[in-house]
């Protein structure tokens, strides 16, 4: 008998969730109809489905140093110093070899390269009506993103009246903020105004609730990661190439008008992605730098208080100005990136003496409010030209 083949590519599933869907959530962040709210969610998740899988324990790189690593981080910033010498082009094979070296570096590459062979089911939790304020009608949706390793990520899907198909862009939202806030205080209704939809990511343990008198899930996490030789920020990457995923999957969605709008942490996520070949994004807005070494202390006079930020690791600390480098991203890869003021302040100053594509360009500027009509002005109309221009 003649084995049957295996597919190798993974299927991507839309579906409507059951009244008595329970999302994959630690008790403590359980209501109480046996639902998981995704707004707790983000707070206690550790991430125990990805560390319980035998393709995760198979590739760990368990640290020696785990029980003084807060410390041990603390001292090297007080130092001004970082865990590697920076690396060059050629110490990770040059321009086109350095996504993978940067998540073979951390451990994580296999996440990534096996990612198209598995399915992935897309849960609609509920659907509402909603209307910009200039009065142009769309739908939100709350979803569940349900992945083997990832567990459940929740996210948001905005999408504009009409037959489609529309033009998409991932959001990836920064620090203590989730999909509904970011939506709803950085302009992510001028999407579907402007006939594209929008999926925006709720990342977990993202530095939310903390407190000198509580725990820092971001930091709690970040270092559970690193004391496997891994890192979380990557995580966040690889949440958001699910999200992409599922865009792309939508039956109202172009999957070759695809875009990515990264926000602060999340714009740090967005570069461990944007220098990955196979993933085939054409439009990228980054507000910020990467940011791959951050340690603080949430009370300056408890040492016990260390926090470590989610892009710590000695690859991704040495790679960051390379990571940074967009005028070096192959040209073939057709990749164009629009480097924008953080939070997209209207009043940024440009730094007309940069001249480096690793130099962040822009001058600190106050963050507009949520209502400022010119805030959304830096990312639209790139989106609108290139996402229009990838159509057939």
């Amino acid at each position: 008998m003649t084995e049957p083949s295996i597919d190798p590519t993974g299927v991507t599933a839309w579906i409507p969730a059951s009244p008595d869907f329970v999302q994959d959530c630690p008790d403590e962040a359980r209501l109480g109809d046996g639902s998981c709210s995704p707004r707790t969610a983000q707070w206690f998740e550790r991430y125990d489905t990805f560390f319980a899988q035998p393709e995760t324990q198979a590739a760990v790189q368990p640290r020696a140093d785990c029980d003084t690593l807060a410390e041990d981080l603390w001292d090297i910033r007080q130092l001004g110093q970082g865990w590697m010498q920076p690396l060059d082009w050629p110490d990770v094979g040059g321009p086109e070899h350095l996504g993978a070296a940067l998540w073979d570096g951390v451990s994580m590459g296999w996440l990534m390269d096996s990612l198209p062979a598995r399915d992935l089911n897309v849960f609609v939790l509920d659907e509402v009506e909603r209307t910009t304020a200039s009065g142009v009608p769309f739908r939100q949706l709350s979803l569940v993103l349900r992945d083997r390793f990832a567990g459940d990520v929740p996210a948001v899907l905005l999408l504009p009246e009409g037959p489609g198909p529309f033009p998409g862009v991932v959001v990836l939202p920064g620090h203590a903020e989730d999909a509904e806030f970011h939506i709803d205080n950085r302009y992510g209704a001028r999407f579907p105004e402007r006939g594209m939809a929008l999926l925006a990511v709720s990342f977990r343990a993202y530095q939310q609730g903390d407190t000198v008198q509580g725990p820092h899930p971001d930091s709690e996490a970040a270092q559970r990661f690193l004391c496997q030789g891994m890192n979380l920020m990557t995580m966040r990457a690889y949440e958001a190439a699910l999200g992409l995923r599922a865009l792309r999957a939508h039956d109202l969605v172009s999957a070759d008008r695809v875009g990515v709008l990264g926000h602060s942490g999340g714009s740090s996520a967005a570069h461990l992605l944007l220098w990955r070949p196979e993933i085939d994004v054409q439009a990228w807005v980054l507000d910020n730098r990467p940011a791959h070494f951050d340690v603080d202390l949430m009370d300056p006079d408890d040492p016990d208080t260390v926090t470590v930020d989610c892009g710590v690791h000695e690859t991704l600390d040495a790679a960051t100005e390379l990571t940074a480098d967009v005028c070096m991203l192959p040209e073939e890869w057709g990749r164009a990136v629009e480097r924008v003021p953080y939070a997209y302040a209207p009043d940024a100053v440009r730094l007309d003496w940069v001249d480096s594509c690793a130099t962040w360009p822009w001058e600190p500027a106050e963050e507009p409010g949520p209502d400022d009509p010119n805030a959304a002005d830096w990312f639209l109309p790139f989106f609108e030209q290139r996402l229009a221009a990838a159509s057939p």
